[in-house]
């Protein structure tokens, strides 16, 4: 599974596992069938509630295990512009 989400604490988390792809929201989540959506038009989350509950745990228990700060770095600069990266500890 891939999880990823922006650098905010409380940020949506998103989850990639195999055919699914899977958004926090705050409305409503959204889960994707890849295999027969690509384009992610048809959010099928309350045809799938049993892999909509499992992958919001999993969403809640890894953000309970990311840093609840950042220390940002200045990196690089790209025409001019400076950019940050935020610097975290792995958790593996």
């Amino acid at each position: 599974s891939l999880f990823w989400k922006t650098s905010s604490p409380n940020a949506p988390v998103s989850i990639r596992d195999g055919k699914w792809k899977f958004h926090e929201s705050k409305n409503r989540p959204q889960l994707y069938d890849l295999d027969t959506d690509i384009g992610e038009l048809n959010n099928v989350a309350s045809k799938h509630p049993e892999i909509v509950d499992r992958f919001s745990s999993q969403a809640a228990a890894w953000k309970n295990a990311l840093p609840q700060s950042y220390q940002k770095d200045k990196a690089f600069s790209r025409r001019g512009d400076l950019s940050t990266v935020e610097v975290a500890e792995p958790l593996f």
